[in-house]
């Protein structure tokens, strides 16, 4: 997992699919830092293949203490795939999903995308 901090936000990259196993452990350890800090964190899926229920239930908590904090979380770099399975589990009702990276930091932080 890569973990890269811009002007009052975090971007957090999995190199690896996001369900039981370290890759998931390290994601979640990442947010829980991050989320008690009142910061918008950004995690990028463009490197996870998978996507199964341990990385939602992650997402789902990162966001409820996010919101809890002053914080935000949004997701973005999504697989076809990634966007169904957060749509049909309804994670995506609450969760903010943005194409691209920089869409995602520009509506975080409060701007536009140019």
């Amino acid at each position: 997992m890569t973990c890269r901090q811009g002007n009052g936000f975090v971007v957090l990259r999995p190199e690896g699919d996001l369900c039981e196993g370290p890759e998931s452990d390290r994601v979640e350890a990442a947010l829980a830092a991050w989320v008690g800090q009142k910061r918008c964190v950004i995690v990028d899926l463009s490197r996870t293949r998978q996507l199964a229920a341990r990385g939602l239930g992650i997402l789902v908590r990162a966001h409820q203490e996010s919101m809890g904090h002053g914080g935000r979380i949004g997701v973005c770099g999504a697989t076809a795939l990634h966007l169904w399975m957060l749509r049909v589990t309804c994670v995506a009702k609450f969760l903010a999903v943005y194409k691209t990276k920089a869409a995602a930091v520009a509506a975080l932080s409060g701007r536009t995308v140019s």
